[in-house]
């Protein structure tokens, strides 16, 4: 790891994040301050370097994979070479081939465009599908 303090950035190599649910406890009127509770994980995120800058965003580099810890979330897992997250809203972007597996669904494309946390993602170009339909 490596903090540049001139912009305010950090490196790291090979890192492991975790993105969790969170929900602001402003109970506390004489603080005056809202406290940030963290909820469940919902998100690991894995790549083989990422830049965070003092603006929340995290740019990942590198056999990037994002994984469900939601066995019900509809989106289970994202992979692709680049993409970057905004740490305070869970949009995620990414301008390379990218694969996701999804309850019942495997589509693989370019340019992503989603959000984690609403388990929302939208390949632009070059979208194949591919659903598996279960019969009763």
């Amino acid at each position: 790891m490596e903090y540049y303090t001139q912009d305010g950035h950090t490196d790291f190599i090979s890192p492991l994040v975790y993105l969790f649910d969170v929900s602001l406890d402003n109970k506390d009127k004489e603080a005056k301050t809202d406290k940030i509770q963290l909820e469940k994980q919902n998100w690991k995120l894995s790549a083989k370097k990422a830049k965070l800058t003092k603006d929340q965003m995290l740019y990942l580099e590198g056999g990037v994979i994002a994984e469900s810890l939601d066995p019900l979330s509809r989106l289970q897992r994202v992979e692709t070479e680049a993409a970057v997250i905004n740490l305070k809203t869970q949009d995620i972007t990414s301008n390379t081939q990218v694969k996701i597996n999804g309850l019942n669904f495997n589509s693989s494309g370019l340019n992503l465009v989603g959000n984690l946390r609403q388990q929302v993602a939208t390949l632009k170009e070059q979208v194949k599908t591919y659903y598996e339909i279960n019969k009763q």
